[in-house]
């Protein structure tokens, strides 16, 4: 979360502990390697805002990196490595630029045509 006077201006959704969908596994290889001996922790961005007001700033790029960050300390104090997904609609492209400048990577299609699930791994 980013404030400004007490005034929130930008903040995240994180779940934890998401199941790790099997196409995910397949694309990135997790089936025997890590996801049989539960070696990953999966977490999924639900959501990101930015006040219209503080949009372009950078703000949304830091609250992204700094829930990586966290969900990544709590993977390697678990001894496990990090996943973190996000789905954004293929129209989005502010979205999708967002993520990829926090260091995601496109996965592949997602949700049928319309949509794009994007990565950020972190392997023990």
């Amino acid at each position: 979360m980013q404030k400004h006077d007490g005034v929130i201006l930008s903040s995240v959704t994180i779940a934890r502990d998401v199941s790790v969908p099997p196409g995910v596994k397949t694309q990135l290889g997790l089936e025997a390697e890590h996801e049989a001996t539960q070696q990953v922790s999966h977490w999924e961005v639900n959501a990101v805002y930015t006040a219209p007001g503080a949009r372009r700033r950078g703000l949304g790029r830091r609250v992204i990196k700094a829930a990586a960050k966290e969900a990544q300390e709590a993977a390697d104090s678990e001894g496990k490595s990090c996943l973190i997904t996000v789905i954004v609609k293929k129209n989005n492209a502010a979205a999708r630029i967002l993520y990829e400048r926090a260091g995601f990577q496109v996965l592949g299609d997602d949700d049928g045509d319309d949509a794009l699930r994007l990565f950020l791994w972190t392997a023990s």
